[in-house]
């Protein structure tokens, strides 16, 4: 397959989520949002959509399959309905239109990040996932405070 891949991460990651992808897809590009390795961040989806709308002009980038992860997936989602002449194919994962994140999620960043990172490493991820993709998911969020 000969069509570029473009991977978005969420909002609790970077491009190293997509390390294995970009390993195994030839044509594949992992893009850091603003705020999570570089740059300032966003407030916004329709923001964040411009970024990469930005980002695949600079790479003169069209007729791709682009792939969101959570936040990344609404970035996606957005994108296509935004900007489909760009598109080949979108790809959606673990996602949807609207990501509510319940208030006692926030508040408890606020109070003990490290605290919500092992909530989040015990109950975010299915009991199979393996403890390296648990530790790798916290790891990374922890470098990113």
């Amino acid at each position: 397959m000969n069509v570029t891949m473009l991977f978005v991460h969420g909002a609790g990651g970077n491009h190293e989520i997509w390390e294995n992808q970009t390993k195994y897809f030839r044509n594949a590009i992992a893009i850091d949002l603003p705020g999570h390795d570089v740059g300032e961040g966003k407030r916004t989806i329709e923001e964040y959509v411009e970024d990469v709308r930005r980002f695949c002009d600079q790479k003169s980038l069209k007729n791709f399959v682009m792939v969101g992860h959570s936040m990344g997936g609404a970035i996606t989602l957005k994108f296509a309905l935004t900007y489909p002449e760009y598109l080949k194919a979108i790809v959606l994962v673990s996602t949807g239109a609207k990501l509510r994140v319940a208030p006692i999620v926030f508040e408890e960043i606020k109070r003990d990040y490290n605290n919500f990172l092992e909530l989040m490493k015990e109950y975010a991820f299915l009991n199979k996932t393996p403890s390296w993709v648990k530790d790798k998911a916290v790891k990374l969020m922890r470098s990113m405070k």
